[in-house]
């Protein structure tokens, strides 16, 4: 299951349909504190977050699972509609594994650059 974290009610939705359509099992969470509740019974194949989510930030967010070590192997991807050169370095620096700007890559490229970060099956 990929994990979606993203409380935007059209991009989070429309990027979990184009992982179902693709053959993944993909899950939208609003909440950054609901995510985190989930993973003791669920670890995801990859999480995908926003920058800006409700109560924390995307990389306080990061950080806090990388905290975890049962949750290094998980890669995480920032998908944000707002950018700054600032926030990706800071995102990387905290363990995500890419940072794709919402609205800059076609569904194809997206799609390319979840898949390349996932696991082997």
């Amino acid at each position: 299951m990929i994990l979606i974290v993203d409380a935007d009610q059209v991009s989070a939705p429309s990027l979990a349909r184009l992982l179902r359509y693709n053959g993944h099992a993909a899950e939208v969470v609003p909440s950054p504190i609901e995510a985190l509740s989930l993973l003791p019974t669920r670890k995801p194949l990859a999480i995908i977050l926003d920058l800006h989510l409700l109560h924390i930030t995307g990389v306080e967010f990061i950080r806090a699972i990388r905290a975890d070590a049962g949750y290094n192997d998980v890669p995480m991807i920032v998908y944000t509609g707002e950018f700054s050169q600032r926030a990706a370095q800071e995102a990387l620096a905290a363990g995500a594994a890419d940072v794709i700007v919402k609205g800059t890559v076609g569904t194809q490229s997206l799609l390319a650059r979840i898949e390349k970060l996932l696991p082997a099956t």
